[in-house]
């Protein structure tokens, strides 16, 4: 049987950090997806949106969460809400890495949203930012034959493919790399900054949660 809870205030939404992280790890989403940058966010640009997040439930389980929310501004004279992603109330989104959190079987998680979505107060909808998985692709398809949409366009994640080499300065220029090398024997004789190689698991998630607290540190600064 599947339920659903609309959350609407960053009091519920702080309650729900446990379930948001097991569901985050589950589809290995990055930290622009995490339950800390979700709050750091709405503590920015909370006041410009209204929060809707979805927890959908089956059989007394959370199966997923869609971090949605609706903000208003009037355009021409037209008033506008859009449903939108946390991360992109503003139009500016980090990395286009946004994710609907899951875990089960993408089809009726799909189905279930879709129908939710239909519930919801809003007149234009905006979620192309979302990263590509079975439940976004099936969402973006329920969508498209549900409302007028933009056509279902796939666009290739831009890269820039770097010669395999053994030292990542060797890709800037010598005068550059000169600069990076003494500045950063400056700040290792000064005792300013210490860095290492992550290479084991165990180091990795330490590394991970060190960012994360950098970037919630940095966007609130």
């Amino acid at each position: 049987i599947m339920e659903h809870e609309i959350l609407t205030s960053q009091d519920e939404i702080e309650g729900i950090e446990r379930e948001w992280e097991i569901l985050r790890k589950c589809c290995d989403a990055s930290i622009y997806a995490s339950h800390a940058w979700a709050l750091e966010w709405l503590d920015k640009f909370g006041s410009h949106t209204q929060p809707n997040v979805v927890v959908l439930k089956e059989n007394g389980r959370t199966c997923a969460i869609a971090p949605f929310i609706i903000t208003e501004q009037k355009t021409a004279g037209i008033k506008i809400k859009k449903l939108s992603m946390i991360g992109n109330g503003t139009g500016t989104t980090e990395l286009y890495d946004l994710s609907i959190l899951w875990c089960g079987e993408a089809e009726k998680i799909a189905d279930a949203l879709a129908e939710i979505i239909d519930q919801l107060d809003w007149n234009v909808i905006q979620i192309h930012d979302i990263r590509e998985d079975d439940v976004s692709t099936l969402l973006y398809e329920k969508i498209s034959s549900l409302w007028d949409t933009d056509e279902i366009v796939k666009i290739p994640c831009p890269y820039v493919e770097l010669d395999s080499i053994s030292d990542a300065l060797d890709n800037a220029s010598s005068r550059t790399r000169r600069m990076i090398r003494k500045t950063l024997q400056s700040l290792e004789e000064d005792s300013r900054i210490r860095y290492r190689r992550v290479d084991i698991p165990e180091e990795v998630k330490e590394a991970a949660e060190c960012l994360k607290l950098t970037a919630c540190l940095l966007y609130t600064s």
